[in-house]
């Protein structure tokens, strides 16, 4: 039994795979570099911002 809901963009996800992946690679070689403190702030300010521009 195959259970079908709604449509799969698969333009738009492969959009986001294209921009995920070097984003992974990218943020893998910083944080390895980079002090963990520098990067837990990054992330406080990045997921703060992103919170914030919800509506």
């Amino acid at each position: 039994m195959v259970v079908s809901v709604g449509d799969a963009d698969l333009g738009l996800a492969a959009t986001l795979l294209i921009g995920a992946v070097p984003g992974v690679v990218a943020g893998s070689l910083v944080s390895s570099r980079v002090a963990g403190s520098a990067v837990r702030w990054a992330l406080v300010v990045l997921l703060t911002g992103s919170g914030l521009s919800m509506p």
